[in-house]
């Protein structure tokens, strides 16, 4: 994950890119799994990273990089975008 905070007004307080290289994944359905399955992941954990910045006047742009060269189950990315969303710092 790469996140930046951007003082630029945007349509929402947070942007967010999901991002399967086609190098480690020829198929187009393969990519498009495992892009599905990191949206469904960050939406429904993505609340109280939405309340943190509710509170300042930051807006936030995010990018997620599948890195893996396998594909991996959704409980396996739900956890690690869980664990990357805790470490982003709002203050």
């Amino acid at each position: 994950m790469v996140y930046l905070f951007t003082d630029e007004k945007l349509e929402a307080p947070v942007q967010v890119l999901f991002s399967v290289p086609k190098s480690h994944f020829k198929k187009a359905v393969d990519r498009n799994l495992l892009k599905r399955r990191m949206r469904e992941a960050y939406r429904l954990n993505k609340g109280e990273l939405n309340e943190d910045l509710a509170g300042k006047n930051k807006n936030l742009l995010v990018a997620f990089l599948y890195i893996a060269v396998e594909k991996v189950t959704y409980e396996k990315i739900e956890g690690e975008v869980k664990k990357l969303l805790r470490t982003i710092d709002v203050s």
